[in-house]
């Protein structure tokens, strides 16, 4: 029995370890793509459009950090222990919560982006940045939702859909960011429809991620019902499993400051040097 134990722990070791390597190399692979995404970028668009891009870029980093920081990390850690514990039911109730709870937050960020896109420009003295600020909104609920899966895999021990889905979306922004933008500088667009165009690059990668991981679940039970039934569950199930979940938002919310600071530093630097 106790030879048997330590073979599990063994194999579940090497099994980490194997994860691990793959979202290493999923991580480099996914810089580089971010490089040929961002240095073609910087030679389309002017200073004036990197600037709308930036821009846009800032106030979707902010709201993602605000809707997800924390909250993946701790869905991995309640599945894994969950799994370990041989309670996948109480796995599929974690990442229940975690989806439901991650899914509304990020509801509420993008509706904001995409509601109130000038107000967010004006905050940032960039009043031409509100189009590239709407076409990035719809990238917030969408990574949250792919966190709350990326979490669920990752505690289940399966990494494979976290960097395929990491390497799709970094595909998507770079095609078709990248390719919207060209073929829009050259029918006239001006600066900021430019930033836009690239920026929904991001969007898209963002949604295409999402999907592939969506599919990777209905494939996994092989019927969609299982799908509609872990994402609807119970409501008592999620709430209870919830307050776990809610536990991280003080830490969430401590992020989401210090990105505001490191943002105003960020502009007075700026500023500063003009």
């Amino acid at each position: 029995m106790q030879k048997f134990a330590v073979e599990v722990s063994t194999t579940q070791k090497k099994s980490f370890i194997s994860g691990a390597a793959v979202l290493a190399a999923a991580v480099a692979v996914t810089k580089v793509l971010g490089a040929l995404y961002k240095i073609p970028l910087g030679n389309m668009l002017d200073s004036t459009g990197m600037a709308h891009f930036y821009a846009a870029y800032n106030v979707y980093t902010l709201l993602l950090t605000l809707s997800t920081a924390g909250l993946p990390v701790v869905t991995s850690r309640l599945v894994a222990e969950a799994t370990a514990l041989g309670r996948h039911r109480q796995a599929q109730k974690v990442f229940t919560a975690a989806l439901w709870l991650l899914g509304l937050v990020g509801l509420v960020c993008t509706a904001l982006m995409f509601g109130l896109p000038r107000a967010f420009a004006h905050l940032l003295q960039d009043g031409d940045a509100w189009m590239a600020i709407r076409a990035l909104s719809p990238a917030v609920v969408c990574v949250c939702l792919t966190s709350a899966v990326r979490g669920y895999t990752q505690g289940m021990n399966e990494m494979t859909p976290t960097w395929v889905s990491q390497v799709i979306e970094s595909a998507g922004k770079l095609g078709i960011g990248l390719g919207l933008c060209a073929f829009l500088l050259r029918r006239g667009a001006n600066s900021a429809e430019g930033a836009a165009a690239a920026i929904f690059g991001v969007t898209v990668g963002a949604a295409l991620a999402l999907a592939f991981l969506l599919l990777v679940l209905v494939l996994r039970d092989r019927r969609v019902i299982n799908l509609i039934d872990v994402i609807i569950g119970d409501v008592e199930q999620k709430t209870v499993v919830a307050d776990r979940l809610i536990e991280q938002l003080e830490l969430t919310l401590h992020n989401a400051a210090q990105r505001v600071e490191q943002q105003n530093d960020e502009r007075g630097l700026e500023q500063r040097h003009r």
